[in-house]
């Protein structure tokens, strides 16, 4: 009896070492499979960040050529702007130092026609009176004295009216150009509007000289009526 307990109690410790060391190797065979598991997922994980900085990499490559195209193009824009705002200027600089000696040709030969004018309507100086014996006893320097001719009220208006046209036109022409510069209006407009004021004020002018001398002798009467007759002359041409 004692024998046969001995052999089973032998057999039972012979089947638990069976079973743990069952149990002992296939712990080893689960462990190596998580890691195995754990290493392929890592790796992908490592081949999709190599992926996406190699993407982003290619968009900002993508992004600075983009850039430095439109910046390119840009200052190429920049620079074809600048040269035709140049050149413009220069033509309009032309023009305008054109225009301004054409303008000075003009105001010239008017002031010329004005001055031939003049001195064609100028009356003939008088001769000296001739010298009496009742003349004899006179001062030296009262015989010595010139004797001018008397202004008539149509001299004075035409002196008058070609000085009020060359004052008045030339101020309007002057005024006019800086219009032209900035296109307001061209030239000819601008010489137009510019003839039609210095007419305005040449008559004006003109007609506040003949009334001035016709009708005082001067002074402050004479003032007061060349004011007066050069505003309405004024009042009635600029009228519409």
């Amino acid at each position: 009896m004692e024998t046969t307990q001995a052999v089973s109690q032998t057999g039972m410790a012979g089947a638990m070492q069976q079973t743990d060391g069952g149990q002992n190797a296939s712990a080893p065979l689960g462990t190596q499979s998580a890691q195995n598991a754990e290493s392929g997922q890592e790796a992908q994980a490592a081949q999709a960040a190599t992926q996406a900085a190699q993407a982003a990499q290619a968009a900002a490559t993508q992004a600075a050529q983009a850039a430095q195209a439109a910046a390119t193009q840009a200052a190429q824009a920049a620079q074809a702007a600048a040269t035709q705002a140049s050149q413009a200027a220069q033509a309009a600089e032309k023009q305008a130092a054109a225009q301004a000696a054409q303008a000075v040709q003009s105001v010239d030969a008017a002031a010329q026609q004005a001055a031939t004018n003049s001195a064609a309507m100028a009356p003939p100086a008088q001769a000296p009176a001739p010298l009496y014996p009742q003349y004899v006893n006179q001062q030296p320097e009262t015989l010595l004295q010139p004797v001018l001719p008397q202004s008539t009220p149509t001299t004075a208006a035409v002196n008058a009216g070609v000085m009020g046209m060359i004052v008045v036109g030339t101020g309007a022409m002057g005024a006019n150009l800086h219009k032209v510069q900035g296109g307001e209006m061209n030239f000819g407009e601008a010489l137009g509007n510019s003839l039609a004021k210095g007419a305005a004020g040449g008559a004006g002018a003109a007609g506040a000289a003949y009334a001035s001398t016709a009708l005082t002798d001067g002074g402050l009467t004479g003032l007061a009526v060349t004011l007066g007759v050069a505003t309405g002359i004024g009042y009635l041409l600029s009228g519409k």
